[in-house]
Order: C-alpha cells, then sequence, then structure tokens
C-alpha cells in the first residue's frame, strides 16, 4: 500500500511539473480510454503496450513509464527502496532522444547500405548483360564477314581455326617439312595470323583433295597469301578454278623472285644423290648408258643446274648444261652418250666413272659450294 501512494503521489508532483519540461507556455493535454492501448497527448496517437485499466470507485490506472517518458520525464526504478523516480531534468532525456534518433539514423543507414548493395548488384547484372549482347552482336557480325580466331599454324600455308577447321591458303605453296625455309615460313605465318581474326575470302573451289578449306587470308590491310609470296616464304601455286587474285600472286612472286628473298636466295639449294647404278650389265666400259647417278630435287622451287658439277673420288667431273630440274623431279645422268632431254642428261666419258667396290659421288653448285654426297657401297 505505502508503494502505491508513493507512486501516485509522484505522478502528481510529476504533473505538475510538465510545464518545467515542455516550457512555462507549452499546454499539454493527455486523453486516454480505459482498455484502449492508445493515449493521445495534443491530440498525437500514441501506442502504449498496456491498456489503463479501473480501480473502483472512478480511478484509472495508466503505465506510468510511457506517459512519463512521451512527456519528456525522465523514469527510473530505485530497486533498494522501491521507489518509481519521475524527473523533469530535460538533458538526460534529450540525450536518450538523441541516442534513439541516433540509433533509428543507423538503422535507416543500414536500410539504405542494402538497398544500395542491391542495387549496384542489379547495375552489375545489367552491365553484364549488356557486354554479353554486345559480345553476341560482335559474334554475327564476324559470323556474317567470315571474321574467325586463328588458333595455330600448322606450316607456311595452313593454319587452324578456333572452331576446329584446317584452312589452306589458296594459290601458295609454302615448303614442307624437312625442307629449306620451313621453319622460317612457318615462323612468318605465326607472326602474321596465329592468335589473331582474319577475315576469309573464298573462291569457286571450296575444298580441297584433303577436306581443308581453301581460302585468301586477310588481316587488317594485310593480304596474307600476297605477303608470303613477296617475302619469299612461299611460291606460286595455280589452282584453278581459283584465280580471283591470280595477277596480284603473280605480281608478289615476281618481286620475290627480282629482290631473290627467302626460297629465291641463291645459297637455298638442296638436291639429293639418292642411287648410284655403279656395276653396268655385262663389260662396265662398253656399256657406259647403264651406268648412271639419279638427283633428285627436294626443293620446294625448281632449280637450274647450270654450271653445277657432279664428280666421283678419282675427280672425273660432269658440268651440267642449262637445265631445269623441278620440284620432286629426278633426272639421271649416264656415264655414256645421248641427247639430253627433261628426265636425262649424258657425260660422255670415254669410260666407266664409278668404281664396283667403292666409291663417293660430290654434288656441287656453280659456286664450288659442296650440295650434297653419296657413297656406296
Amino acid at each position: 500500500m505505502k508503494k502505491i501512494l508513493i507512486i501516485i503521489l509522484l505522478i502528481i508532483i510529476f504533473l505538475l511539473s510538465l510545464n518545467n519540461v515542455k516550457g512555462e507556455n507549452e499546454k499539454i493535454i493527455i486523453r486516454l480510454q480505459k482498455g484502449n492501448k492508445i493515449i493521445y497527448i495534443n491530440d498525437q496517437p500514441l501506442q502504449m503496450d498496456v491498456s489503463p485499466i479501473e480501480i473502483p470507485p472512478g480511478r484509472i490506472m495508466v503505465p506510468v513509464r510511457f506517459v512519463s517518458e512521451s512527456m519528456g520525464a525522465l523514469v527510473n526504478w530505485d530497486e533498494k527502496t522501491e521507489t518509481v523516480i519521475i524527473t523533469n531534468d530535460s538533458i538526460p532525456y534529450l540525450k536518450y532522444q538523441i541516442l534513439t534518433l541516433n540509433n533509428e539514423i543507423i538503422n535507416k543507414d543500414n536500410e539504405i547500405g542494402k538497398l544500395n548493395n542491391l542495387l549496384k548488384e542489379k547495375e552489375n547484372k545489367i552491365t553484364e548483360l549488356e557486354k554479353e549482347n554486345e559480345k553476341l552482336k560482335n559474334e554475327l557480325k564476324e559470323f556474317k564477314e567470315n571474321i574467325y580466331l586463328v588458333k595455330r599454324v600448322i606450316d607456311g600455308d595452313t593454319a587452324e581455326l578456333d572452331n576446329g577447321i584446317i584452312v589452306r591458303y589458296i594459290g601458295i605453296n609454302a615448303p614442307e617439312q624437312g625442307q629449306s625455309l620451313y621453319n622460317e615460313s612457318k615462323q612468318r605465318n605465326k607472326e602474321l595470323v596465329e592468335g589473331k581474326k582474319v577475315k576469309l575470302e573464298f573462291d569457286n573451289l571450296l575444298y580441297d583433295q584433303y577436306g581443308r578449306l581453301l581460302s585468301y587470308v586477310f588481316i587488317d590491310d594485310i593480304f596474307v597469301n600476297y605477303q608470303l609470296l613477296k617475302e619469299g616464304f612461299a611460291v606460286l601455286d595455280k589452282i584453278y578454278p581459283n584465280t580471283k587474285y591470280i595477277d596480284k600472286l603473280i605480281e608478289a612472286e615476281n618481286y620475290a623472285k627480282e629482290n631473290k628473298t627467302g626460297i629465291w636466295k641463291e645459297s637455298n639449294i638442296r638436291l639429293k644423290i639418292i642411287n648410284i647404278n655403279y656395276d653396268a650389265e655385262g663389260n662396265d666400259n662398253e656399256n657406259l648408258n647403264d651406268e648412271w647417278v639419279e638427283i633428285k630435287n627436294v626443293e620446294i622451287m625448281p632449280v637450274n643446274m647450270k654450271n653445277f658439277t657432279l664428280k666421283d673420288k678419282a675427280n672425273h667431273i660432269f658440268t651440267f648444261p642449262e637445265f631445269i630440274l623441278n620440284s620432286n623431279e629426278i633426272v639421271k645422268v649416264y656415264s655414256g652418250c645421248g641427247e639430253n632431254n627433261l628426265t636425262s642428261l649424258y657425260w660422255c666419258s670415254f669410260g666407266a666413272i664409278w668404281n664396283n667396290d667403292t666409291d663417293t659421288a660430290y654434288l656441287y653448285d656453280s659456286n664450288g659450294n659442296l650440295i650434297d654426297t653419296y657413297n656406296y657401297p
């Protein structure tokens, strides 16, 4: 009972001192109804945690903390004396309000931060979709314009695209593996196209007998087929009916020939002595044309063998006349006499040249440089 009286007394004191909390000239009107959690302070509705209750006869009990704090007072509980203390000191209350507002601001800032992060995610997604869309548009454009990425170079006139298609360059033939300038021509082709996007143009015949796509290859303003010919890394290879750029390709090869570049450099000659029939049937000296030497051109280009020399250990020497040995073709040099033709030349020796037991053949170019040797047996 003592506790209730103290509480009621403090409420009365508090209500009498409201003017000091809110200001001397400010009137505060409180309206509440039993059983209703809504309280009106100066016509502003507020939600209480409990509703007022009636204590007969004719008294209403209200939640003192809610009403007091709503009107700017500070409420404390002294557990030792079991006393509710209500003070009209506005400074702690303002601090409390400021702290509350700061917390609300922090919460709002956090919400805004989350919304900003969500917005940023959406913007990033839109950017990704726009990039993907642009990529698809570019791919469609490249497909329509026959633009492809070169995955790797196979040799000086062949490359593989990133889709696995093998492209053979139209109108040129580069050295094969084992031939002079094979590595150089392959390397130059790499420098021009490997890992880059190229534009392909086609002619009447689309594929060769190996299923390779026949193409003219362009990168930026460079016509790759033309460039490889011009720099001497390939020779002209006319394949009808693919003659779209034939005049331009002929022009490129002529330039390389005139300037003796790449393949057309005179020092790049490779001929092979592939066989010697040194033991003629019957008497060697009476059957000289059954004694012969076979020489093959393993180069990609034809070789003019004028003033080349062929000799044995005994220094018997044959000097070649004006003679063109085409790529991969063979000429036989007979020890006897006869009429020279496209596949046969005649030493016209007075006796057998090649020993029947053992001997060595030497082949020299017109400058006296050793090209090849052949030992037997």
